[in-house]
């Protein structure tokens, strides 16, 4: 899997989604050499499903029939979604639980043009502050079941994943790097569907701001950038968002401004949709480098990405590393018992806090030069939390 996107394959995803009465038409004007350029660059980025929908009337053959598997595999999975979403809101909303789907599990259905090529492996949604612990226990007695025990203080940013018949459910308590963020502060930017409902739905803009720092996870090395792109290109085709008022939100919030990372891939967006974003040139360089050269994590452990975390500094990380260490969590890593063993949980514990101390060494003296290096792009590409 590649992360860098070919322009070819860019700027025709553009026409399908600004133009996608002509897609077909837009396909075959192209030479076989260009139409290989799309298809191949397709594939790397497993869109098969997508150019499915949006060309089976002009594909070879052979990719037709490829890609018409993996379409109807991903119909498949999301109708199974769809009805396990049905069963959530409805549960959700007899308990007067407030809830609201994000990621695929609302733009899918909501902002695609089918959600069979907007695929989800598993199924996201934020939960009220004031609702968490109501919503977890309704899971329980609805038999989702967690994969280990449910801490209601965790500092991650979701809940333990449920999973129920095959689907995976990931509760959240906020998004992704918006771990300095109020809660309730994020709730104000979130409207019920209707009058009286419980289910919400997020505004355009913090759409985009928690699309953006979902790719910001794992110094941006978390997900392929054309997922993110396609999300943002068909949420902005549904609603307009107000961009003065999003880099308002990011510079309040201390989050990086997604007009820059989005403005990153002009071959994608219209020239209008470009200009309304104003994104700063060189940050939206430093965002198409990280974004399309991904590094090897395998000698790198989470607590060492916490240290090099340029948004919440070096204090940041030593105490995000030491809330890490709770009893839930010391207990699954080593493997002991949910309860008792009191005198191995506080030797397990002391070794981990030895080890955090040598990784703390290892990063002062010998700091890695790939993360140096990668800390110096997001520092650039964020402009200091969307400041000039």
């Amino acid at each position: 899997m590649q992360n860098k996107l070919a322009f070819e394959l860019l700027d025709f995803l553009r026409r399908i989604i600004y133009q996608y009465e002509s897609a077909g038409g837009c396909f075959a004007e192209l030479s076989i050499e260009q139409q290989k350029k799309i298809l191949y660059g397709a594939e790397e980025q497993h869109l098969e499903a997508f150019l499915f929908y949006a060309l089976s009337d002009v594909l070879p053959e052979h990719q037709k029939e490829l890609y018409k598997k993996r379409y109807q595999k991903n119909a498949i999975v999301m109708l199974k979604n769809k009805a396990v979403l049905a069963e959530l809101c409805r549960l959700f909303e007899k308990e007067n639980i407030r809830f609201a789907p994000f990621k695929g599990a609302d733009l899918a259905y909501r902002c695609y043009p089918v959600p069979a090529v907007r695929y989800m492996s598993d199924i996201d949604i934020l939960i009220h502050p004031d609702d968490c612990r109501r919503a977890l226990e309704l899971l329980a007695q609805n038999h989702w079941q967690p994969e280990r025990p449910v801490d209601l203080k965790t500092p991650h940013h979701h809940y333990s994943q449920h999973f129920k018949n095959g689907v995976c459910l990931e509760p959240h308590w906020t998004f992704a790097q918006f771990g300095q963020v109020d809660p309730l502060q994020i709730w104000q930017y979130i409207q019920p569907l209707s009058s009286g409902s419980m289910q919400h739905k997020l505004s355009c803009e913090l759409n985009l701001l928690q699309l953006t720092c979902h790719a910001a996870s794992w110094h941006y090395n978390h997900l392929l950038p054309v997922k993110l792109l396609l999300d943002a290109a068909f949420l902005i085709q549904k609603e307009m968002p107000d961009w003065k008022k999003l880099r308002v939100m990011s510079k309040q919030w201390h989050l990086p401004y997604p007009g820059d990372l989005l403005s990153a891939y002009p071959e994608l967006f219209s020239g209008a949709d470009l200009q309304a974003m104003q994104g700063d040139a060189a940050a939206a360089a430093a965002y198409r480098e990280l974004l399309e050269n991904s590094f090897s994590s395998d000698d790198i452990s989470p607590g060492e990405f916490d240290l090099y975390d340029e948004r919440g500094g070096l204090f940041y990380g030593v105490t995000r590393g030491i809330k890490r260490m709770n009893a839930a969590a010391i207990r699954k890593k080593y493997s002991l018992p949910e309860h008792g063993a009191y005198c191995r949980l506080g030797i397990c514990w002391g070794m981990d806090l030895i080890r955090k101390f040598f990784r703390f060494i290892h990063y002062a003296v010998c700091p890695s030069k790939k993360m140096k290096k990668r800390r110096q792009l997001i520092k650039q590409a964020e402009r200091i939390h969307g400041e000039k």
